[in-house]
């Protein structure tokens, strides 16, 4: 049973792989990032510690990269959608009573 749990997750792993590449998320290039970002004193040691860590914890870091890469889309996707439920939504007037 050890193998077909494994299988079944793995299948669910690749269906949802392959939903995601033909979904219309947006997903960062990372393009702008490096020493001529907006925060290049931010960006430059986070990724030397980024490089530091798959150097010599590669397979668990690039685990975690691939992983927080392919959640990050749906989950910006998420976020927009309920920031903009949040910037519809009236809010009552604090300054109108009434009683």
């Amino acid at each position: 049973t050890n193998g077909v749990t494994r299988n079944g997750i793995l299948l669910g792993v690749v269906l949802i792989l392959a939903i995601l590449m033909v979904s219309t998320f947006r997903y960062a290039s990372f393009k702008d990032m490096g020493p001529r970002s907006k925060q290049p004193f931010l960006v430059i040691p986070l990724m030397a510690a980024l490089i530091f860590s798959v150097y010599f914890f590669s397979r668990w870091m690039l685990l975690i990269i691939a992983i927080v890469y392919v959640v990050h889309g749906p989950v910006l996707k998420i976020w927009g959608l309920f920031n903009r439920i949040r910037r519809v939504t009236p809010e009552p007037d604090p300054l109108s009573e009434d009683s």
